[in-house]
């Protein structure tokens, strides 16, 4: 039972969290870059949902400063999924940037 709680507990920080930064962002308009990783396995694509957002989605994030899109994707794709790989397993498809 204690766990539960913890786990609502971070869940919920993490909605809110979400909700204030996606609120900031909407008055700065910071441009963002990023990744999106696209998983294929027996003609299937990888598809999540995230406990701070309402839809699915490609596992994705933001790309850090001096990192590589290649780079972000590899960590994204192991922070969002557990999936580990390496970087001459992905293929560079373009890139995006968001305001």
């Amino acid at each position: 039972m204690r766990s539960s709680l913890i786990d609502a507990t971070v869940r919920l920080a993490y909605k809110l969290a979400y909700k204030v930064v996606t609120g900031i962002w909407f008055f700065t308009r910071p441009t963002i870059n990023g990744v999106f990783i696209a998983v294929w396995y027996q003609n299937k694509i990888l598809i999540i949902k995230n406990s701070y957002r309402k839809w699915y989605i490609v596992p994705c994030g933001g790309i850090k400063r001096q990192e590589d899109p290649v780079q972000a994707a590899v960590r994204e794709l192991h922070e969002e999924v557990g999936i580990e790989v390496e970087p001459n397993q992905l293929r560079f498809a373009g890139k995006f940037a968001e305001r």
